[in-house]
């Protein structure tokens, strides 16, 4: 049924190569196709079974969903089905939903503060009867002053971290593409988030329990 994968690295979002254990780029390895189709499915199955409403509905594109993973700290990003560059332009005073991003052992940094695990919406995913605790921050777009920004929400209906999306045009055939930069500190990383391959947003994040 699905592949095999450790309970530790269990998913393939936000990312990172920070720590001077995890340093080298092929420690981070990319998770794509059916591997993350599948975990995408068990984190699905985890938000419906949770029964909380988010702060806006996500239409989840399953099979479309990537991520990373270094050692036991990873993530997936599950996109909206409804993302195009036709809904981009017509974005006007109401946000737009890009997706759901999942992560273990990764949190993201607003202010400089990491994020505490007390004010993170989770959720339990179990394989192969073993159980992984995963943060699920929802992701948005929408235009402040003109300008396209990514929002961020953790466990409420309000954001906790905004931030300018920018023009990439990059290219790429993946709804929302992934990568992973070090720099910050001491298990510090910024994941760059691509939508369509043409707006890009930089998010810090940091190691977490």
């Amino acid at each position: 049924m699905f592949p095999r994968w450790s309970a530790m690295v269990l998913l393939g979002a936000f990312p990172l190569a920070w720590t001077a254990r995890a340093g080298r780029d092929e420690e981070v390895k990319r998770v794509e196709g059916a591997t993350a189709e599948a975990i995408a499915r068990l984190c699905d199955e985890a938000l419906k079974k949770a029964g909380k409403p988010g702060p806006f509905k996500v239409a989840p594109n399953l099979a479309r969903s990537v991520g990373l993973q270094a050692r036991a700290a990873a993530g997936l990003v599950i996109p909206d089905r409804g993302l195009s560059v036709e809904a981009f332009r017509k974005l006007d005073r109401e946000i737009l939903p890009v997706g759901i991003l999942c992560t273990t052992k990764i949190t993201v940094v607003v202010g400089d503060e990491p994020v505490p695990a007390d004010q993170h919406r989770t959720i339990e995913v179990t394989k192969d009867g073993k159980a992984t605790t995963l943060a699920v921050m929802y992701l948005a777009a929408a235009k402040v002053a003109g300008r396209l920004v990514l929002l961020l929400y953790t466990d409420s209906n309000t954001p906790v971290f905004v931030t300018s999306l920018v023009d990439a045009n990059v290219g790429g055939d993946l709804p929302i593409d992934l990568a992973a930069r070090r720099g910050g500190g001491d298990n510090r990383a910024t994941v760059l988030l691509t939508i369509l391959g043409i707006y890009r947003a930089a998010i810090p994040v940091a190691a977490a329990d």
